[in-house]
């Protein structure tokens, strides 16, 4: 914004009063359409902020909902394979199932690149509290989940190597009690990410239904 001189010199007290009265319309007609336009541009960036992110969650929920069901799964064949190298330790000679999912993982694999595009382009800055809380409750879950599924991802290798090179029909005794210890632990992460899991769904249901 600019502000000229006057075209010829100001004699009156009146000019004097008619010009300043007309710089300072001037100025804060400036100022009224300089803060017109940065809200609306301020409500852009939280109306896209907004959408990237229901989109986001939106496609994780769906993501995590396939995993779940993929888990139930691994832990019933996790449960079968601990009682079959349970009896096959103590020398018994049961019948071994088909387990294909026992070590057979899905990792849900939930993004946060709207969330963290929001960020930067500064939208929570212009959301009140709650809002924020909200989407920050959604992706502190999500974390825990991730955190969760690592751990189980770790003890379900640990117990996926056991396999490697070996031969269950000759395997002794004590090594199918290590290998049902090994599943032993992975069932039990399994378990505990099946619960972070369950709360970051209830987390993605919650905030979809209240947005």
């Amino acid at each position: 914004m600019e502000i000229h001189a006057p075209d010829k010199p100001i004699l009156t007290l009146k000019e004097a009063t008619v010009h300043l009265l007309i710089v300072t319309v001037g100025i804060l007609i400036a100022l009224s359409l300089e803060g017109i336009v940065e809200y609306i541009h301020h409500k852009t960036i939280v109306r896209e902020a907004r959408a990237i992110m229901r989109e986001e969650i939106e496609a994780n929920q769906n993501d995590l909902d396939q995993t779940l069901a993929r888990m139930a799964l691994q832990k019933t064949d996790l449960e079968k394979g601990i009682k079959t190298f349970a009896a096959m330790a103590a020398g018994e000679k049961p019948t071994i199932e088909k387990m294909p999912y026992m070590l057979s993982y899905r990792a849900a694999d939930p993004h946060k690149a709207a969330h963290a595009t929001a960020e930067l382009m500064g939208a929570f800055a212009y959301m009140d509290y709650r809002e924020v809380s909200r989407y920050a409750a959604v992706y502190d879950a999500q974390d825990r989940f991730l955190e969760a599924q690592a751990t189980a991802l770790r003890e379900g290798t640990s117990a996926f190597a056991w396999f490697q090179q070996r031969d269950l029909k000759t395997a002794a005794p004590a090594d199918l009690v290590l290998l049902s210890d090994r599943l032993r632990q992975t069932l039990a992460s399994m378990t505990v990410a099946g619960q972070f899991a369950g709360g970051l769904q209830h987390r993605y249901k919650e905030f979809l239904a209240s947005n």
